[in-house]
């Protein structure tokens, strides 16, 4: 039997080690010093060929680190080595969710592996950095990368320097529950940056397991987060600042809930369909001062921090009424002058 394949996109799948058995001729192309050469012809006995996964160790391994864990386990993307907490029981709990791996107290106790996973909070990455490089976890052509959203790849830098490639891949999407996050991960968008190798190959990871990639500049990632912030994070915050002027008011917040749920919906819905201009409504857009006076007088009677807060985002919002043209003249003026602007 005669067998001409020539498959060089393994490497940049996950793959690396081949089980040949059976007669025929092989095109495969090879790792040399960590990077990839020419294909190489082999003769060989080929009735089958097993491709195993490349192993990964998951470090930080809470809920974002057990959900890929889990989700890369099922699809036979990568092989799971090893899953580090600090706490045994902890580690424990992640193998027996993820289904495979061995539990780890640290980094000292592990073995290298092919990728590295850093999903701990943002603050540890640099220390496990150094206890990669401290206990020579890393092999050549090793793929490190992190989830911060805040960080980016420039953090690993120093992994590069022992035949790492490494990179930052950001899943935009809330892991509070693994159990639920697992099932609903298809569809997730993940912004990634980072070396070349390791983001193609990367990509090609988190596609697998449903994910939508998109790239990010590595110099404006804390802005790329502060999005993030702003419409999850501190729209929670605004929603308790709504909460506490209802209860002001005398109304409970359950009654506040029910009533603030439907503008809530409404407004974010519009805003994705026709855009901030269109879905903008208010005393602002509309150019009643005397309201925004009113309400800012009574607010710094009560809440001082909640006055300034209100006056600050009733600029962002006069902005947006400038920039759709439904606010000019007079009314644009006066709302000017009552939010502090000249």
């Amino acid at each position: 039997m005669s067998l001409d394949t020539r498959r060089p996109d393994l490497l940049t799948r996950g793959y690396s080690n081949f089980e040949l058995a059976g007669s025929g001729l092989l095109h495969v192309c090879l790792r040399s010093g960590g990077r990839p050469c020419l294909p190489t012809t082999y003769h060989v006995t080929l009735i089958e060929m097993k491709i195993s996964p490349r192993s990964l160790t998951i470090v930080g391994c809470g809920k974002l680190g057990q959900t890929l864990g889990r989700l890369w386990h099922a699809a036979g993307v990568f092989s799971i080595r090893d899953a580090v907490t600090l706490k045994e029981t902890s580690a424990l709990e992640a193998v027996t969710f993820i289904g495979a791996g061995d539990a780890r107290m640290s980094l000292k106790a592990v073995n290298p592996a092919q990728i590295f996973a850093l999903t701990t909070p943002d603050a540890a990455i640099g220390g496990v950095v150094a206890d990669l490089l401290r206990f020579q976890l890393i092999e050549i052509g090793a793929v490190v990368f992190h989830c911060s959203g805040a960080l980016s790849s420039k953090v690993l830098a120093n992994l590069r320097e022992v035949g790492a490639s490494v990179a930052s891949v950001h899943p935009v999407k809330s892991f509070s529950d693994p159990s639920e996050a697992v099932s609903t991960f298809g569809g997730t968008y993940c912004g990634i940056e980072g070396d070349e190798d390791a983001v193609a190959m990367l990509s090609k990871a988190f596609e697998a397991i449903g994910a939508k990639m998109f790239s990010v500049k590595a110099d404006a990632k804390a802005l790329y987060h502060a999005s993030f912030v702003f419409a999850c994070n501190y729209l929670t915050a605004l929603m308790e600042c709504a909460f506490q002027c209802c209860a002001a008011a005398g109304i409970e917040r359950a009654d506040a809930a029910k009533m603030i749920e439907p503008l809530v919906r409404e407004t974010t819905a519009a805003v994705m369909s026709r855009g901030v201009e269109s879905a903008l409504t208010g005393p602002v857009v509309r150019g009643d001062s005397h309201i925004i006076g009113e309400q800012l007088s009574r607010l710094g009677e009560w809440r001082g921090d909640y006055a300034e807060l209100y006056e600050r985002l009733g600029r962002v919002a006069l902005e947006i009424a400038e920039r759709g043209g439904a606010l000019e003249g007079e009314g644009l003026k006066k709302t000017r002058e009552v939010l502090g602007l000249r």
